[in-house]
């Protein structure tokens, strides 16, 4: 998968790459393209997006821990932040999220 370029990525399944909420990043031999670290940078701004349509309360940036990071905050010292559900209510449901116009529930 390495040999294909990111842009033309329409589905990932994370065991080489890892889980984005390991928050471990590993680096694998040959990676040039740093493909694992961009496809945890995706993941972590798609779940930055929903929670901005859903008006979720997003995670505090500071300055150690801030959006300029592929996690976007959402690893903090190689621990994840979960998603802050406590304003979510029922009428919410079901979570649906865009990714490159088409919906995935």
């Amino acid at each position: 998968c390495r040999a294909v370029a990111y842009e033309s990525i329409k589905n990932v399944h994370f065991t080489l790459c890892q889980k984005p909420w390991t928050c471990n990043v590993p680096q694998q031999p040959g990676d040039d393209q740093h493909f694992c670290a961009a496809l945890h940078a995706k993941w972590h701004r798609l779940r930055e997006n929903m929670e901005g349509e859903r008006g979720l309360l997003k995670v505090e940036a500071t300055p150690d821990y801030g959006l300029d990071k592929a996690h976007l905050g959402h690893c903090r010292r190689g621990k994840y932040w979960p998603m802050n559900l406590d304003h979510l209510t029922p009428r919410d449901a079901p979570l649906v999220v865009e990714a490159r116009g088409v919906a995935i529930a």
